[in-house]
């Protein structure tokens, strides 16, 4: 996100479209934190839009066998996506061949004002 964004301000737009994908998709997609009332759904996770916490970013290698790599995807690849992969070994492949697919979402920064008023959002 730009400057301006404060992490209130992120949660909110998170919870409010994690919100609307969770009752547009309530089998596939989920903001329940009880991992048991979630489990074999996509997880919004709202909570993690706040500071002191962790995340793993882009192309992190992730401390599990085989050296995992946390990888952007291309929206044809979600369907069958087999995370094991993408490792240390084989990501400076993906990226010579795909380059690096989340470069667009670091340029310039995003305002989520046009965003908020769709969504009727109120900063």
């Amino acid at each position: 996100l730009g400057p301006g964004h404060s992490f209130e301000r992120s949660r909110g737009f998170i919870g409010a479209v994690g919100g609307l994908l969770s009752k547009a998709n309530p089998d596939g997609i989920s903001i329940e934190f009880d991992k048991e009332k979630r489990k074999g759904k996509v997880y919004i996770d709202i909570g993690q839009n706040g500071p002191r916490r962790t995340t793993a970013g882009v192309y992190s290698v992730r401390p599990r066998p085989g050296a995992p790599v946390s990888t952007p995807l291309r929206w044809d690849e979600i369907g069958d996506v087999e995370p094991s992969r993408f490792t240390i070994e084989t990501i400076w492949e993906r990226i010579e061949q795909h380059g690096d697919l989340f470069a667009p979402a670091i340029r310039g920064g995003q305002d989520l004002t046009v965003a908020e008023e769709a969504l009727g959002i109120e900063t």
